[in-house]
């Protein structure tokens, strides 16, 4: 999965997170881009009215675990295991519920904030909790069209930090994340470049 990447870079030459969150947040975009050429995998998402998919727990999981293999060679690994799975439960399935009186692209911003919040604060996993709200937020904007995209490193690691620590609401992280999403443009050339790469 080199292709992307800026020349003479690599993706574990990276001395400090920073640069293996910003190619992380691409590497995790291909994964769900890949995901949704599957039509059985999709099965396994539900759907509402509005055309909302929802992240089932098995597809949290496997961005979980590619999060741990990413990150285990960098300076900031992250561990196995779960603090509670309830609590991600908690927000994978409660936030079906939620904001369905909203239109769609609301909806989904809302609901967004819902599971990045609900994930960084309340700690579903032993580690990398803030690493996995961010992700798991993204992945379920873009199987709906949206994407937070490339977001500030310093703004960003301040703002997730301080959801981490209790000093900012819900609220909160629905403004962060309007501020930062966009409609996904994805090409049929990327999506071409990532069917041939899976098949190597």
């Amino acid at each position: 999965m080199q292709w992307f990447l800026p020349k003479k870079k690599r993706l574990f030459d990276a001395k400090k997170a920073k640069e293996v969150d910003d190619y992380f947040i691409k590497i995790s975009s291909l994964f769900n881009l890949l995901v949704q050429q599957d039509p059985q995998f999709m099965k396994a998402f539900q759907k509402d009215r509005n055309t909302i998919f929802y992240l089932p727990q098995v597809y949290v999981d496997s961005i979980r675990r590619i999060i741990i293999r990413m990150y285990s060679k960098s300076d900031d690994p992250i561990s196995q295991g779960y603090m509670s799975s309830g609590n991600l439960q908690y927000a994978l399935e409660y936030v079906i519920q939620r904001y369905n009186e909203y239109p769609r692209e609301k909806a989904i911003i809302k609901k967004a904030a819902f599971i990045f919040y609900n994930i960084i604060s309340k700690h579903p996993f032993s580690d990398g909790n803030k690493r996995s709200g961010v992700i798991t937020a993204n992945a379920f904007m873009e199987c709906n069209g949206y994407t937070l995209g490339e977001l500030p490193f310093r703004e960003s690691k301040e703002f997730i930090t301080a959801v981490a620590e209790g000093k900012k609401s819900e609220k909160d992280c629905e403004r962060f994340i309007k501020k930062h999403a966009r409609k996904m443009d994805i090409s049929d050339e990327i999506l071409k470049k990532l069917k041939e790469m899976m098949k190597k």
